[in-house]
């Protein structure tokens, strides 16, 4: 029973690892052998209802861990919508590290839900979602303004820009009147 068990997590994380996601296990028995192997330094549980191989974690940079992460929230959360850092991320932005252990949704005026220390709800009109890295996440546009509007006002600006080189030539009106705003409150330091 113990090679079947070994073979069977061996294939199933070779799956996740192929589609750069966490392992969420199929059933409660994989989970109790997910659950020994993170016991004996086989696996690692780096959220709820998520595992991967350890040696294959420890291999991935910040940034990758994050998004393998968000990759398994959406496969338990199918219709989920990333928005803020999260999307950020998913578009190939940068995002500090401090800021890679929060996940960011989207949330309505009509279904408002609580954040938690590690998902934070956001309430998000009048945008199209779009599949970035596998994840269904807020449009480019709107994720620049976003960050634009929670940043530093000299950062606002970085953050609106940054999009830019993912836009067609002649596509792009950034910075955003949000980090225009932002940009002309800001005096310089104190």
């Amino acid at each position: 029973m113990g090679k079947t068990n070994d073979a069977e997590m061996m294939r199933l994380f070779s799956e996740a690892e192929q589609r750069k996601t966490c392992l969420v296990p199929p059933s409660p028995r994989v989970r109790e052998t997910l659950r020994r192997h993170v016991k004996q330094g086989k696996a690692v549980h780096p959220a709820r209802g998520m595992y991967a191989r350890a040696s294959y974690w420890r291999s991935l940079s910040k940034p990758q861990q994050a998004l393998w992460i968000l990759r398994a929230m959406q496969t338990l959360h199918p219709t989920w919508t990333f928005c803020h850092e999260s999307a950020a991320l998913a578009f190939g932005l940068s995002v500090s590290h401090e800021k890679l252990n929060e996940v960011h949704v989207v949330t309505s005026p009509s279904s408002r839900n609580a954040s938690s220390e590690s998902v934070h709800w956001h309430i998000v009109q009048n945008d199209e979602p779009v599949i970035v890295q596998g994840l269904r996440v807020t449009s480019l546009a709107r994720t620049a303004e976003d960050r634009a509007a929670r940043s530093h006002p000299v950062s606002s600006v970085c953050a609106a820009a940054a999009p830019e080189r993912f836009m067609p030539q002649g596509q792009c009106t950034m910075p955003t009147p949000s980090a225009r705003a932002a940009a002309s409150r800001w005096h310089g330091p104190p």
